[in-house]
């Protein structure tokens, strides 16, 4: 049976807590990327950061200079790397997800992201 692990990229596009809103939609647009975890000091997933929260950098320049965390979305769903695929499909479906972190032991290890194992 397939487990993420087998499908994962571990080249993962985070982003520090206190990464500015500004700086994080200059990751995302370089990157090409809808969204991104946010991440401790020590690699602990903390939320995501997505582009719906930060169009709020377009319209408010005070926000600019916020830090991630005040935007990002804390309760994540995740998975872990020896998770059946079948897993990630259905939180696909449940939650209709662009992407989803991959945790082992707290840590985030990977991304799970269905258009890019399409675009290998």
């Amino acid at each position: 049976m397939t487990v993420i692990r087998d499908i994962m990229s571990d080249q993962v596009v985070s982003v520090r807590s206190e990464t500015t809103l500004a700086e994080a939609v200059e990751i995302l647009t370089q990157l090409h990327v809808g969204s991104a975890p946010v991440v401790s000091a020590h690699g602990t997933l903390l939320g995501v950061i997505s582009d719906q929260a930060l169009i709020d950098v377009v319209f408010d320049a005070a926000a600019r200079s916020a830090s991630v965390s005040q935007y990002m979305t804390p309760d994540v769903q995740c998975v872990q790397p020896d998770d059946q695929l079948s897993r990630a499909a259905q939180l696909f479906a449940l939650y209709s997800y662009r992407r989803l972190p991959v945790v082992e032991n707290g840590k985030l290890v990977g991304i799970d992201d269905p258009y890019e194992q399409t675009m290998q």
